[in-house]
């Protein structure tokens, strides 16, 4: 019976790893969640949770356990302690320690289920490779398996459970078990790959247009962006960085034509998705992947033994690469090529620090920047443990809104980082240079270790584990500048395969143990695997009731979102999206009382977002407590000073209540009117709080400033009048006056139904006086409009605009223009870069979207 017990146990042990391997990385978008990744996290978890049952129950009925250490495993397990130690010692002294316990468990549960378990998995369950086989792998029968979904959309049943997906999976996961016969690293890293040449395939269909389940324009939603099953470009392109390496040697070592067909196909997918992918990271891991193999002897002759074959197969990739077009309604262009060709403002080095100027500014890279600079700053708070684990997100928002407001021309920057996009800058912030020394101290011996080995392998064996090394080092260059190693089914791929990679330095210790210890064992399993289960299934339902909630507020069923909205907070509270998004239903059912209640709960867990207090800065000045709502605006705008609506409002009620004009809140709008130079009413409204202050040189100067620009701005030109003549310096502004005035009474005219008669005259004339003055030219301009001499009115405009980049009126008219020319791509341009610099302007967006 303890037979039969203990071969189901394996039976189903394989099959847990099968679903873990094959299924998550593969689930399609479903009906449960906004995202894959939410159900892929689910079914790895509750995997895992399942593995570690059985690995306890297995334990007790053998009697005994194996294990499988190495030298290496010191650094990794100090690694994890100390990451550990960093978050209890953080508890201590932070200062939101609801908000660091929320982050830790979201990022913990990577930490200890996906790295943790990937590590322990391969290390415990699989044998060292001996033998490897370049031959057509069994594998390949999964692009058979693959080819039954394209009936899906024939079969596919209405209701929760599709018998027909049922079965497809089922098919899978019996072929996956059929590969794994004999059980080892290698028919391991076949299912690896051929799932990556799967999720890429698909990704490629994505990008032609060819989507049967997840119904999404990705040119909208992801920039053209193929994302695959991942949810994520940036994921997949790094899973198959890691894998690349391997399609690679098995390609030139090929001892079949049919084998040597198979990955050379599985390799050019890969290249057709790193280029559609446009994940430029991911390149530069491929690329440290070639350069890692060439390090080794071995490997270097192959190539000089099959130099036909390596330039045939560098060849094609490289041309599959180079040359696969990325979508555009333009006509053809290089995926590729347009990527690399972004980044050529860094070509400069006076592009390459955070106090560039704005037209020097690379989105990617000083983002990139902006995340390591707070990360440096979040280790010099703390050298030794950092800020504890999964602080990042907590500490960056603030420290991105001091660097806005130290450089205004970051502000075309917007971002919430929830990682520093840098695995050593990610490490050394949340767990100090403790945790930076244990976790380089692991690579370092593990690759020592490695390579001392390599002297006692068969040449099979150098170039198989040539080719690990290689993928491990690849997606290590890619989280230099990426963060898949913080997500779940990356994370779990990388570590299984380095642990993997390290079995020929591992001692085998076989460990008996009596059975009052196994049945202690198995009762720490059964209870951390039922508390891994519970909480995964409570974060998985938490998701399904907000997507459903998001679904009934669309169709106007307030009441019933609402209660779902409840249920998946009291699910799982460290979801920002679920508490922001039932503060704004019950904002719209005017329950303002408790929408403040709900953000100020939100705020004890999420600190650093700043919609929470702008939402409370709201709710205070519905109320008429002004002074409460501009403290919340303040903190909005320290944390996101590049968003409109608060710069808005919290310059007018700073002008409404004297008793909110400090000198930091004014400090504060003077560096708003820097990043918002687009918005003259902030101007408008800081000037009048320095009047009411008594400082009217300063009012009066705002005014002037705004009023020279826009000739037609009656609170400028009324604000001027009036702080000049109490500041007695009328004559200063005489002349701007005096400009003003003249175009006013032009305009008053041209704003008329019937033009008259000698306008154009007019305007010419004070266009020749005042050549150089845009408000002049706007008149201009406006006239050749409504003349329908649409190409006049553009070509008066557009010399200025590089001049006023940011004047909103300029943009508008340029768009009109432009569209009156007929020429729509440019209209949309202009509205675009509104957008791009005021993404919350409304006409623009309707124009744009009424163009497009």
């Amino acid at each position: 019976m303890k037979t039969k017990i203990l071969n189901f146990t394996d039976i189903a042990i394989k099959i847990l790893l099968i679903i873990c391997i094959f299924v998550c990385p593969l689930i399609f978008l479903t009906d449960f969640a906004r995202n894959p990744f939410n159900v892929q996290g689910f079914v790895l978890n509750i995997s895992l949770a399942a593995l570690l049952f059985l690995w306890g129950a297995k334990t007790l009925l053998s009697g005994g356990t194996v294990f499988k250490i190495n030298k290496a495993d010191y650094f990794f397990f100090t690694f994890i302690f100390i990451y550990i130690l960093s978050f209890v010692y953080n508890m201590f002294i932070s200062p939101a320690p609801a908000a660091l316990a929320a982050e830790s468990a979201r990022r913990g549960q990577i930490l200890l289920t996906n790295v943790l378990a990937g590590y322990l998995l391969a290390k415990m369950l699989l044998p060292y490779e001996e033998k490897i086989k370049y031959k057509t792998p069994a594998s390949a029968w999964l692009f058979l398996w693959a080819f039954a979904w394209a009936f899906f959309p024939v079969f596919k049943m209405a209701g929760l459970f599709d018998v027909y997906a049922i079965l497809i999976w089922c098919f899978g996961i019996w072929l996956c078990y059929k590969i794994l016969k004999p059980f080892n690293l290698q028919k391991f890293v076949d299912i690896f790959i051929a799932v990556a040449a799967l999720a890429a395939l698909y990704g490629i269909m994505q990008n032609l247009g060819f989507d049967i389940f997840w119904k999404v324009n990705i040119s909208k939603e992801f920039g053209a962006r193929a994302v695959s099953t991942f949810g994520n470009p940036n994921f997949l392109s790094s899973y198959i960085v890691l894998f690349l390496p391997l399609a690679f040697i098995f390609f030139i070592k090929a001892e079949s034509l049919s084998a040597r067909f198979y990955y050379f196909a599985i390799i050019i997918l890969f290249s057709v998705f790193l280029a559609i992918s446009m994940t430029r990271s991911s390149w530069l891991g491929a690329l440290a992947a070639i350069c890692v193999l060439c390090l080794f002897k071995d490997f270097r002759e192959l190539i000089w033994r099959s130099k036909k074959s390596f330039l045939f197969i560098f060849i094609a990739a490289a041309l599959a690469f180079g040359f696969w077009p990325q979508r555009s309604p333009a006509g053809y262009s290089s995926a590729a090529k347009a990527r690399v060709l972004e980044a050529a403002p860094l070509a400069k080095g006076s592009a390459l620090t955070l106090s560039a100027p704005e037209s020097k500014l690379n989105q990617a890279y000083h983002q990139r920047l902006m995340f390591w600079t707070c990360g440096f700053d979040m280790l010099k708070k703390s050298p030794l443990l950092g800020k504890g684990w999964g602080s990042f997100q907590l500490e960056y928002a603030p420290c991105q809104g001091n660097l806005i407001l130290k450089y205004p021309a970051l502000k075309i920057l917007k971002t919430q980082a929830n990682a520093a996009h840098n695995e050593l800058v990610e490490t050394a912030s949340q767990s100090g240079l403790l945790g930076l020394a244990a976790y380089l101290a692991f690579f370092i011996a593990a690759t020592y270790l490695l390579f001392k080995k390599f002297n006692a392998f068969s040449l099979e064996q150098k170039l198989f584990y040539a080719a690990l090394i290689a993928g491990i080092a690849a997606m290590l260059v890619d989280n230099m500048l990426n963060i898949t190693l913080q997500t779940t089914v990356l994370a779990f791929a990388f570590w299984f395969i380095l642990s993997a990679a390290l079995l020929p330095i591992s001692k085998t210790i076989k460990l008996k143990i009596k059975p009052w210890l196994g049945g202690v064992i198995f009762v720490l399993c059964l209870i951390l695997s039922f508390g891994l289960a519970k909480y995964s299934l409570r974060v998985f339902k938490s998701d399904n009731y907000e997507f459903k909630a998001l679904k009934l507020q669309m169709q106007n069923n307030l009441p019933a979102a609402k209660q779902g909205f409840e249920i998946s907070i009291n699910l799982a509270n460290n979801k920002a999206d679920t508490y922001y998004a039932l503060i704004n239903l019950l904002m719209k059912e005017g329950n303002l009382k408790e929408a403040l209640s709900v953000a100020k709960e939100a705020e004890k867990y999420f600190p650093f977002y700043y919609e929470f207090y702008f939402r409370q800065a709201a709710i205070y000045a519905a109320w008429e407590q002004n002074d409460k709502a501009v403290l919340n605006l303040a903190k909005t705008l320290k944390m996101f000073p590049t968003y409109p609506p608060a710069g808005e409002f919290f310059s007018m009620l700073l002008a409404q209540t004297p008793s909110s004009q400090s000198s930091d809140n004014i400090k504060l709008l003077y560096k708003i009117t820097q990043i918002m130079p687009f918005n003259p009413n902030i101007k408008i409204s800081l000037a009048t709080a320095l009047g009411q202050r008594g400082d009217f040189t300063a009012a009066a100067k705002l005014n002037a400033e705004v009023l020279a620009e826009d000739n037609f701005n009656p609170d400028a030109y009324y604000g001027l009048l009036f702080y000049a003549e109490k500041n007695q310096t009328e004559q200063n502004y005489a002349l701007l006056i005096k400009k003003a005035d003249e175009l006013k009474a032009i305009k008053t005219q041209l704003d008329t139904e019937r033009l008259p008669k000698n306008i154009e005259k007019k305007i010419k004339e004070i266009n020749n006086r005042y050549p150089n003055d845009l408000s002049s030219a706007m008149l201009l301009a406006e006239y050749y409009y409504k003349t329908e001499q649409a190409l006049l009115a553009y070509k008066t405009l557009e010399p200025f605009y590089k001049i006023y980049p940011y004047n909103t009126s300029l943009g508008f008219a340029l768009s009109s223009a432009a569209q009156a020319m007929g020429d729509k791509k440019l209209a949309a341009n202009y509205l675009e870069k509104i957008l791009n610099y005021d993404s919350f302007n409304k006409l623009a967006a309707q124009r744009l979207g009424k163009l497009k």
